[in-house]
């Protein structure tokens, strides 16, 4: 920047070669402030011009004649020409305005139960869209942050916008079924070991299938230990993996009581095999301990159901405890077992129907003083319900507690676009992705609600932790309980769309 005295200077010694001159235009300042923006941003142009009667810039700002400065806004660097005219000729001279291009977005998508999702459509307004690779991950290129990110499930009117974000790695979450077409594992064996077989009145044995791919806990057989997972599909490259076997004695709530056995066999899934054969296991004695605490659920809500599970490192997981209307303090016997974590989680629900949930995770097997909290529903505020005649660009609003990370869920009519609109804002707009041929259904009788996530202070924070995203998921059938987790959703609201 010139001080005020150079900026005189410069005027004088214009005056000075204007009388000089008889008038020549000169051209003896034309600077952008800032000269590097990011795209969306601005950049003020200034120039000093003597013996001119005309002065115009060109690319796309025309005229400029009686004045000394103009904004401009460029989407890509741009290099402008400010050209002088009067009597004794014209003089031009060129200033550039660098557009920062952007980043790379290299993600990942995953469905509800963790897995990989392929073939899913990542879209990005203005960039483009692609498709998502057999381990679900993605690259758009030149991404200007914060961006809005749209995910497609690619047979499904479903789609999730994540609002705002600025990393360059997020881990997004699709709804709906799985994408692509999955490698399939099939396993059977038998379990012995433990209280042996036939088990004992009151014991239960359970197979667990670990890895980060895929997950699925069977019930062995009561009498011979037999145990058969079949066809578990899972997506990506070879991965690490195991089989586990838990055996436990319940008393007459179902609580456990002591465990009577474990047993573990490392696999790697292979996407060149089909199945693994007589996976045998033999279970060993094993210690116990005791995770203690108290469920808090908001003013108003009740606790209607909390859970017990035992986390395997490789990704799995098995309930030993589920308890309807139980009461908020909580003591659970737990497997000692090297590598293991504990995950309690807890569901309660309002007087008006809102639902409230949380996991704590990765605890010890002997944790005590352990606070469950439960968050607060959202109160949903505009547009009223029932309202008609919605759409773009029709603003929803709520009142978030915490004022975090929440999510606008969209449910239309049968065949139309449903919507997840993950925003760390109180409010949102439905997506205009008319560019990409999706749309409301006209006048579709729509429902909208929002579910909270109190964890997470923004949207990036929440697309860094996938596990404690699919913890968090909202309604999600699959939650997985490796990491804390908890939302709460608000009462559900219609709407009509435009005809």
């Amino acid at each position: 920047m010139r001080t005020r005295r150079t900026w005189w200077t410069l005027v004088a010694l214009a005056a000075i070669v204007a009388c000089q001159t008889g008038g020549a235009p000169q051209v003896l300042s034309f600077t952008a402030d800032p000269p590097d923006i990011v795209a969306g941003g601005s950049s003020t142009l200034r120039w000093l011009v003597t013996g001119a009667t005309t002065i115009t810039i060109a690319p796309g700002v025309g005229d400029v004649s009686g004045t000394n400065a103009t904004v401009v806004s460029p989407a890509t660097t741009t290099t402008y020409t400010l050209t002088a005219s009067g009597a004794g000729g014209s003089a031009t001279e060129d200033v550039t305005v660098t557009v920062d291009t952007g980043i790379d977005v290299a993600g990942r998508v995953l469905g509800l139960d963790g897995r990989p999702a392929p073939s899913v459509l990542v879209t990005v307004l203005g960039v483009g869209t692609v498709p998502t690779n057999f381990d679900g991950s993605f690259v758009l290129q030149d991404v200007q942050p914060p961006y809005t990110l749209h995910v497609r499930h690619p047979t499904e009117p479903l789609i999730v916008t994540y609002v705002d974000l600025t990393i360059p790695d997020p881990v997004l979450i699709v709804s709906g079924t799985p994408t692509g077409a999955p490698h399939t594992a099939s396993f059977y064996g038998t379990i012995s070991g433990g209280t042996n077989f036939p088990q004992p009145a009151n014991h239960v044995t359970r197979a667990t299938f670990a890895s980060p791919a895929t997950r699925l806990t069977v019930v062995a057989n009561a009498a011979t230990g037999a145990f058969d997972i079949v066809g578990l599909p899972w997506y990506g490259a070879d991965t690490p993996a195991a089989l586990h076997a838990l055996q436990w004695r319940y008393d007459t709530n179902g609580l456990p009581v002591d465990y009577t056995g474990h047993g573990t066999r490392p696999l790697t899934l292979r996407s060149t095999t089909l199945a693994y054969l007589a996976q045998d296991m033999a279970m060993l004695p094993i210690g116990e301990g005791t995770v203690s605490g108290t469920v808090t659920a908001p003013p108003g809500y009740t606790l209607t159901g909390r859970t017990l599970n035992v986390v395997y490192p490789e990704g799995g997981w098995v309930m030993p405890a589920s308890q309807p209307n139980p009461t908020p303090p909580f003591s659970y016997v737990t497997p000692d077992v090297p590598g293991v974590s504990i995950a309690v989680g807890g569901l309660a629900v309002a007087a008006g129907g809102e639902l409230s949930f949380a996991v704590r995770a990765n605890l010890p097997p002997t944790a005590g003083g352990v606070n469950l909290l439960l968050p607060e529903a959202p109160e949903l505020d505009a547009p009223a319900d029932g309202v008609a005649n919605v759409g773009y660009p029709t603003t929803f609003s709520w009142i978030a507690p915490f004022g975090r990370v929440s999510v606008l869920l969209i449910n239309g009519p049968p065949g139309a676009l449903d919507y997840a609109i993950v925003t760390d804002e109180a409010s949102a707009t439905i997506p205009d992705l008319r560019e990409v041929g999706l749309d409301l259904a006209p006048a579709g009788a729509y429902t909208w609600q929002v579910v909270h996530l109190p964890l997470y202070a923004d949207v990036d924070e929440a697309t860094a932790h996938a596990d404690g995203l699919l913890s968090s998921w909202p309604l999600n059938a699959f939650y997985f309980p490796a990491q804390d987790g908890a939302w709460a959703n608000s009462l559900i609201r219609g709407f009509t769309s435009v005809p």
